[in-house]
């Protein structure tokens, strides 16, 4: 007999998860998708809704031959995407300029993690192993989503100018605009009722 469950995992290095980040890569965090995935199937699961939130959406679309290789979903859900790794490093940027802004010294950070330093941007240890498997990372328009996408483009009314070349490129994609608060750069915890009514 079939089952079913939903579960939220940390990656490693993240949360209450083992590890320490800066240990962590691309590559770590997709294999922790894919034991997660094979535990689910051990337990009679049959079939599988992906579901991802700005990074962790990257993650899934810019690997999504390989998670669908070796696990069956049936689904991805998807909210606010980062397109590429290079959004992830910009804001990374931001959070680390930051920091500089009442002090005369130079932001060389990203030089600093590409000599084999490990620097801390917004309390996290960043190596160079895993900045720059986060900078690889990218959405590819040409390679069509191999399950149903849902794709929630949150904090806006309309989509975005960047996200119309996903959606000529994915027909079948279905891309929702949803007005709401934009979460990730909200430090409190708070509710959102515009997303509790999609399904």
């Amino acid at each position: 007999e079939s089952c079913s469950m939903y579960v939220r995992f940390d990656f490693f290095g993240c949360g209450d998860s083992e590890g320490e980040i800066s240990e962590g890569s691309v590559e770590t965090w997709l294999q922790n998708i894919i034991d997660v995935g094979k535990s689910l199937m051990a337990q009679g699961v049959e079939s599988i809704t992906l579901m991802g939130v700005r990074f962790g959406a990257l993650l899934m679309l810019a690997n999504q031959r390989h998670i669908h290789k070796l696990l069956p979903i049936k689904q991805q859900i998807v909210w606010k995407p980062l397109t590429s790794g290079l959004d992830q490093v910009n804001q990374m940027s931001r959070l680390k300029n930051s920091n500089f802004l009442a002090k005369p010294e130079q932001n060389d950070w990203l030089d600093r993690i590409a000599q084999g330093e490990i620097v801390n941007v917004g309390g996290y240890p960043i190596s160079n192993k895993l900045l720059s498997s986060i900078n690889n990372l990218i959405i590819d328009t040409k390679k069509q989503p191999l399950s149903t996408l849902h794709w929630l483009e949150l904090g806006c009314e309309k989509l975005p100018a960047n996200i119309h070349k996903f959606k000529e490129s994915w027909g079948d994609v279905q891309f929702i605009p949803v007005k709401c608060r934009r979460f990730w750069q909200v430090p409190e915890i708070y509710k959102e009722p515009s997303l509790v009514i999609i399904h």
